[in-house]
């Protein structure tokens, strides 16, 4: 896990130390630090425990764009609510902006994210005949997601900007109740996610 943050870091790193490359019109590109802020939501339950629970995601990011359609960064998302699935999610992320008009623009992100399953109590009994300790295992898992996304910008002037995340496609390792929520495509390891958590809404300032 250290080694992979290490590596992720360094290539961060990497790509905000890249010189910045001219802009078809406006000369030299300035490069810019910003920070955002993102809200979600996530509801999640399972087929044997039938209650489910509800998280508010709270994110803040901290990035660089160091391109005129390039940026990368970092952020952690903190879950809101009684029941957590998983304690805060950091996540890198590298984003392209393919279209630009005027103050509007669409943009493809990579992104990478951990999140730590909380301790789960052992179960005493559990339907189906499934094993407590199988199943607490499941439960268990950490969230290991690597894929793309897709969202949309609108600048209100140089330096605020509205901002919509939605879609995720690609690798992700989750815990057991994390399978049953709605809008998932794919019961394994490659899944494309249609669903409330894809779903981000954040604000950006940028310096």
């Amino acid at each position: 896990m250290k080694q992979l943050i290490s590596v992720a870091l360094s290539l961060l790193c990497l790509a905000i130390s890249i010189p910045s490359i001219k802009a078809e019109e406006n000369g030299r590109f300035p490069k810019n630090l910003f920070v955002e802020f993102g809200v979600g939501f996530l509801s999640y339950g399972d087929k044997i425990l039938p209650s489910k629970a509800k998280n508010t995601m709270l994110t803040p990011i901290i990035g660089y764009k160091f391109h005129p359609r390039w940026a990368a960064g970092f952020g952690v998302t903190f879950p809101i609510g009684k029941e957590h699935l998983y304690k805060p999610m950091p996540a890198l992320f590298l984003s392209y902006d393919f279209l630009q008009i005027n103050k509007f623009s669409t943009f493809a992100q990579l992104q990478g994210t951990y999140g730590k399953n909380p301790t789960i109590r052992w179960l005493d009994s559990m339907e189906g005949g499934t094993s407590p300790g199988y199943y607490n295992n499941e439960v268990q898992r950490d969230l290991w997601e690597c894929g793309f996304r897709l969202g949309a910008s609108y600048s209100f002037n140089d330096h605020i900007s509205a901002n919509i995340r939605y879609l995720f496609v690609g690798y992700s390792n989750r815990s057991y109740p994390d399978n049953y929520r709605g809008g998932v495509l794919g019961d394994h390891d490659f899944i494309i996610d249609a669903g409330l958590r894809s779903l981000q809404i954040s604000v950006r300032y940028t310096f």
